[in-house]
């Protein structure tokens, strides 16, 4: 019977199916059959290493890696150890594939193994940082920033997918803070041509949380445009924002003019933006007097 034999629809041998289910016995055992290949790759370019460490199970890695559930060699396996970042080209690495679900734990054991950390995917170009900054997961990050990560790494250059901007598009706090309190990550970038900065996409999302955290740090970029003219508190007054804090879309922009006005005074916008965003704070709060 071969080993590597793999399921006609996604793929998968033995191996991965052992893997995927944490049966760390199973893979023990597997490693020690003749032909066995731990660096095939699934349907979907998953290896068995980067399947074990997207489902978390830290004990199939160690097995994969070489160094054993309790630590040495003892995974019995008759060739040498998974390789840590897969094959050179690999669509999807082991370090990618954990940082996407947010599993600290199957990290933790990736950069002991020294996982590449700055190592991107042929197909978008994307970083386990800024995979981690996309869903959201601080403490992925605070690990993958000790470790060395580039922070200000894009994968398009221009098109503002930085984990910075990622963080505030999404209005990821707990990211942001790591990234620039930790990662000191350059809070004055500016997405390609049009001139956008992480403030300026968190004000236009409505993300009031990321726009403090912003502020906070002591930007001072309340006054900067955009390829078109436009400063954060025009992106706030006027923008089609969702409800991704919590509150409500005008309440979020509400929220945002608010902290845009109280950290500097910006530059006098148009008298159309004027009247929306005082409209905006007479909707959210309407005993107060109307200002126009």
């Amino acid at each position: 019977m071969v080993a590597s034999a793999q399921t006609r629809r996604e793929g998968r041998a033995a191996l991965h199916l052992a893997v995927a289910h944490g049966h760390s016995d199973l893979v023990r055992a597997l490693l020690t059959a003749p032909g066995v290949d731990v660096e095939l790759e699934d349907a979907f370019s998953y290896t068995p290493l980067a399947i074990a460490a997207k489902h978390n199970h830290v004990e199939c890695m160690k097995l994969l890696l070489g160094v054993g559930v309790a630590g040495g060699d003892d995974s019995g396996s008759s060739h040498g150890p998974a390789l840590v970042d897969g094959t050179p080209g690999s669509r999807k690495t082991a370090l990618r594939s954990a940082s996407r679900d947010g599993h600290a734990a199957a990290v933790s054991v990736l950069l002991t193994a020294k996982a590449g950390v700055n190592g991107t995917s042929p197909m978008d170009g994307t970083s386990a940082l800024t995979i981690a900054a996309r869903f959201g997961h601080s403490a992925v990050i605070h690990q993958l920033v000790a470790a060395k990560a580039d922070v200000d790494y894009t994968p398009f250059e221009g098109c503002g997918n930085s984990a910075l901007f990622c963080a505030a598009l999404r209005g990821y706090t707990g990211v942001l803070r790591v990234l620039i309190f930790d990662g000191e990550a350059r809070v004055d970038a500016v997405s390609g041509s049009s001139g956008y900065t992480p403030l300026c996409i968190a004000a236009q999302m409505g993300n009031v949380g990321a726009v403090k955290v912003l502020l906070h740090h002591g930007y001072a970029g309340v006054n900067v445009r955009t390829a078109d003219g436009r400063t954060p508190l025009h992106l706030a007054a006027i923008a089609n924002t969702g409800d991704l804090n919590g509150l409500g879309p005008i309440q979020s922009r509400v929220g945002v003019v608010r902290a845009l006005l109280q950290n500097e005074p910006p530059p006098l916008p148009s008298p159309r933006t004027v009247v929306v965003h005082l409209s905006l704070i007479h909707i959210s709060e309407p005993t107060r007097p109307r200002l126009i």
